[in-house]
């Protein structure tokens, strides 16, 4: 299923299994991506790296990163582009830049458990039948629901990996240099630059600073 408009504004949602998985490997640019597993099993190859995903694991993706196979049983998938919805000029509505795109050190993996796959189930099933309509509101209820499941997703992802802990400043800061890092690095490798970007005194961030550059390099 598919939603456009003359404004080149894209979203994409689909059922994978094995017959449609051509898709998957036909990003455009600006073109974020994800992927919920919904079968046992699933494996991905991303930039020569093999990623195995359980059931209800998602992952996400940007167009920067190469899929190279993927083998499921069967899966959801939803892209959309930059014209439909900029994660980077609405941050302050869900906050996945940094965090589910753009996250400059490892590709993220949501586990959805069981206490919450019914509101994921909810979201795409309406999903579903939003993408069915056609009057003036259609876009606006689609962003509606892609962000709500962008929102349900940084939850999990920020209780996995502790960012809930930090104040809302530091966790802004660590995000905002995860997108940077993603966005120069193959230009600038020194801490002074990102910080000087974040209007920031590199010290109380530098141990923070130099693990991510020295992941990057």
């Amino acid at each position: 299923m598919i939603f456009t408009n003359n404004s080149h504004e894209i979203l994409q949602l689909y059922n994978l299994d094995s017959s449609n998985l051509k898709v998957v490997f036909d990003v455009k640019k600006t073109d974020l991506t994800f992927i919920w597993n919904t079968g046992e099993s699933m494996e991905i190859t991303i930039d020569r790296t093999k990623f195995h995903l359980l059931k209800n694991q998602m992952i996400f993706l940007t167009e920067f990163h190469k899929i190279d196979e993927i083998r499921l049983e069967t899966a959801r998938m939803v892209r959309f582009n930059q014209p439909f919805y900029c994660i980077i000029n609405h941050d302050n509505e869900v906050g996945s830049k940094g965090l589910l795109f753009f996250g400059a050190s490892d590709i993220p993996i949501v586990t959805v458990d069981e206490n919450m796959v019914r509101e994921f189930d909810i979201s795409w099933e309406i999903f579903c039948s939003e993408m069915q309509k056609a009057d003036i509101l259609q876009q606006d209820m689609l962003q509606s629901l892609l962000k709500r499941m962008l929102i349900l997703s940084v939850r999990i992802l920020r209780q996995s990996n502790n960012f809930h802990k930090l104040e809302k400043n530091q966790s802004d800061v660590i995000r905002e240099f995860n997108y940077l890092v993603e966005s120069h690095f193959a230009e600038h490798h020194d801490v002074a630059f990102y910080a000087s970007k974040l209007n920031k005194s590199p010290k109380p961030y530098l141990i923070y600073f130099l693990l991510f550059l020295n992941e990057h390099h």
